[in-house]
């Protein structure tokens, strides 16, 4: 399974979804705050899960693994379709099903 992220961070260069692979037994919903290797130095980011899916068209072996999750609601329920009330606004406006043409710079 992969997880389409939005990186929090502020610069409009960035104001998209990225792709991760959801490690083996991780729980993860959209709407979850996670941490992610960023860039090509890897450094640890927050992000926010603003999709899921099953299928990725790149190489698998170069897209990089979620670290953490951790969740920003109260309680385990799915969040609504409309998105995350915690999640920055941006997320509503990023595609389900976006190809990644980034997943090479962030091979590590």
């Amino acid at each position: 399974m992969y997880a389409e992220i939005i990186i929090d961070i502020t610069n409009e260069a960035l104001d998209r979804a990225y792709t991760y692979h959801i490690p083996e037994g991780m729980d993860l919903h959209v709407g979850d705050r996670v941490t992610i290797p960023f860039g090509a130095s890897n450094a640890e980011k927050t992000g926010y899960v603003v999709g899921l899916r099953e299928i990725f068209d790149y190489d698998p072996s170069k897209v990089k693994d979620i670290v953490a999750v951790d969740r920003i609601r109260d309680d385990d329920e799915p969040v609504p379709e409309d998105g995350p009330a915690g999640a920055p606004d941006r997320a509503k406006e990023c595609p389900p099903h976006r190809s990644d043409p980034h997943v090479s710079e962030r091979a590590g």
